[in-house]
């Protein structure tokens, strides 16, 4: 363990030798340089574009989505609408059938009776909740949201007769005055109906809802048309209205609403989708123009130049002139996958050898050898590797020099792994060239 201590000891101590900066300096030269660094590779513009794109991703799904609850809230108003027209004239048709009582709907007075209520009551609540809102699926109603409804419904005047007089034959005073009136009016002229014409006594029931027997239903031999109701029937005023309103304002005003609440969701869908591509293009031209072209290929533009720059730098270097410390330092900066991880393994190593290794300070371990024949053999047997084609191709190289010795007299530091990159290989060729140099005179002085 004390030899351990001792070599950390020394390779600090050349550390602080080689690379003599205080922490104050380089608080000094960090500082400077980021107060010269560009600007797009600073944090802050970073997180303005990461909080510009995620804004637009967040604006881009939600903003269209204001229109869900008027989409939902108008898929059973439309399909409500469409009810209340078929209940409508249901009602026109059962209120006929009660006067002429002749069995053609194959009804009975009392079912008569009881379909007519039935019918005239689910035209209320469907009325109610189209306009109101609050029943029927619908939350909010038309008189809130639809202008268009309103005017037609409310104002003066027949928009669903486009330009042409406003006419209703069999009640005057109605004409022009919207298709609520008219709503109003028919609900009374059929409760006028019912209580003229429904029998005495009377007991509701809801059989006619049921399916029945065939020889129920056919059980009328010859139907003919009461031509005595049919004629006291052009007399009734409440039937007269009810009719004309068959084919007349008011069959016309519930179409139109139909096609005025289908027009209403194709905007909304339209326009929803139109915002929804809209914004989702802004954002991808977003991505490319202020991620991509502005700081991504800015930055590499940057950094290319930059690994030019230190290439050339390295290439410049005088590494003949320079100490083996000073290589070796060079040569973990510039190879790859360096990092705290990598420095904690490489420790770990180091302690691991030097714990179990025996070192010879006097150099009889090699006698007869030369130190170059001891290196060249260390990098066989550790770093190289036969290939197929008989050419050796590097695996991983360790810098061992065999005989060297640190300052105080101890073996140098256990020797570290390293991947090979060009750079560094490089260098460890042009550090090979000084070591051979001396052994070259050496040999020629014992000769």
């Amino acid at each position: 363990l004390e030899g351990i201590k001792k070599s950390r000891e020394s390779r600090a101590e050349t550390n602080r030798r080689v690379n003599p900066i205080t922490e104050e300096t380089d608080k000094e030269f960090r500082g400077a340089l980021k107060v010269r660094r560009n600007f797009f590779i600073r944090t802050p513009v970073y997180v303005v574009c990461f909080l510009v794109t995620f804004t637009l991703c967040f604006v881009s799904i939600l903003y269209p989505a204001r229109w869900e609850s008027s989409i939902v809230n108008l898929a059973p108003t439309i399909r409500q609408s469409d009810q209340r027209h078929y209940l409508i004239l249901t009602c026109i048709h059962l209120a006929r059938e009660l006067v002429l009582n002749d069995g053609l709907t194959r009804l009975n007075q009392m079912q008569l009776t009881s379909a007519l209520k039935w019918h005239i009551e689910k035209a209320r609540t469907s009325d109610s909740a189209i306009r109101l809102g609050g029943d029927l699926g619908i939350t909010v109603g038309a008189d809130t949201h639809s202008p268009g409804h309103n005017k037609v419904m409310y104002e003066y005047g027949c928009p669903w007769l486009e330009g042409e007089e406003c006419r209703v034959a069999t009640r005057p005073s109605l004409a022009g005055k919207g298709l609520f009136p008219l709503l109003v009016e028919f609900f009374s002229s059929v409760d006028t109906i019912l209580e003229r014409y429904s029998p005495r006594p009377f007991a509701y029931s809801e059989d006619f809802l049921t399916q029945r027997n065939p020889t129920a239903l056919y059980s009328y031999n010859l139907v003919k048309t009461n031509l005595t109701a049919s004629a006291a029937m052009a007399y009734d005023r409440d039937m007269a209205f009810l009719i004309e309103c068959f084919e007349g304002d008011l069959h016309v005003g519930l179409q139109y609403l139909q096609e005025l609440f289908l027009t209403q969701k194709d905007t909304i869908l339209e326009q929803l989708h139109f915002e929804n591509r809209l914004l989702f293009g802004v954002y991808v031209v977003q991505i490319a123009v202020l991620f991509y072209m502005w700081l991504f290929r800015t930055s590499m533009h940057l950094l290319n130049d930059q690994a030019r720059r230190v290439k050339k730098f390295v290439e410049m270097m005088p590494v003949y002139l320079l100490s083996k410390p000073q290589i070796e330092l060079i040569v973990e900066f510039f190879a790859s996958g360096h990092g705290k991880a990598d420095q904690a393994t490489r420790d770990a190593w180091n302690d691991k050898e030097e714990a179990g290794a025996s070192f010879d300070r006097s150099g009889s371990s090699h006698k007869g050898k030369s130190d170059s024949e001891d290196g060249i053999k260390g990098l066989k047997e550790d770093g190289i590797k036969g290939s197929k084609d008989g050419k050796a191709e590097p695996r991983e190289l360790k810098r061992a020099w065999p005989g060297d010795q640190g300052d105080d007299g101890r073996p140098a530091p256990s020797p570290v792994p390293i991947t090979p990159t060009p750079w560094t290989l490089k260098i460890l060729r042009m550090g090979a060239a000084k070591d051979k140099a001396p052994q070259t005179v050496q040999a020629s002085g014992d000769e």
